[in-house]
């Protein structure tokens, strides 16, 4: 993504569009986005409604929230679309999936950050984005749909491993506090002693799934970010 950002901006772009390469965007897309951004020049990010390609008509996302400890929540996440997000508003993030971006805000906040490597990257981004003035809009009007990949991600050790560490990341970068840590670590080790002594989530989460928790905290106690290392 950086790669791409870099030389968007050395063609003197206005916006950069972020596209996950397995999404199917409908045709006004991009047109209704860019609309969205001349009528909030206060804003710096845009996103549209996200919907699940099985599915037509479930929510994937419709912006995002996080909460007291920094953890990153989808608003709509499984819901069934009824328009109950049709009304276009200010969120706390927009997902990477499919993300326009003014140029103005990359050259003041930086780009996204190379730290996370995967997940949560763009969570930090609009964070950083509004810490600077920056707000993140949720554009309805705008609709693509990304395969549901709640069942692959589950079962993905390296899923596993990026958003535990980077929700760790995202709270010390954000200097969310000792406490806060704290109470995130006693969160994952009650997950990895759960998974590793109850027997229905020891078979639900295999060898490989507890070893990718158990690094991801390991990695982030020694400041070991980016790629996660292998062997």
């Amino acid at each position: 993504n950086n790669l791409g950002i870099r030389d968007s901006l050395a063609q003197e772009c206005d916006f950069v569009f972020l596209l996950n390469d397995d999404a199917i965007v409908e045709a006004r897309t991009l047109a209704e986005l860019v609309q969205a951004a001349s009528q909030h020049p206060q804003a710096g990010f845009f996103g549209p409604k996200i919907l699940a390609i099985e599915d037509p008509g479930l929510l994937l996302s419709a912006g995002g929230t996080w909460d007291a400890r920094f953890l990153p929540a989808n608003r709509g996440l499984g819901e069934t679309d009824a328009g109950q997000y049709d009304q276009p508003e200010t969120v706390s993030f927009l997902s990477g999936c499919a993300l326009l971006v003014r140029r103005e805000v990359i050259e003041q906040i930086g780009l996204l950050d190379e730290d996370y490597f995967a997940y949560n990257e763009e969570v930090d981004w609009c964070y950083r984005g509004l810490l600077d003035g920056f707000q993140a809009v949720y554009v309805p009007s705008s609709r693509v749909w990304h395969p549901d990949t709640r069942q692959r991600d589950q079962d993905s050790p390296n899923v596993t491993y990026y958003t535990t560490r980077n929700s760790l990341l995202f709270a010390r970068k954000r200097q969310a506090g000792i406490g806060m840590l704290v109470d995130l670590y006693a969160t994952y080790l009650r997950r990895f002693l759960s998974w590793s002594l109850r027997p229905k989530w020891r078979k639900a989460y295999h060898p490989a799934q507890r070893a990718a928790l158990r690094q991801a905290l390991l990695d982030d106690l020694h400041g070991r970010y980016g790629i996660r290392p292998v062997g």
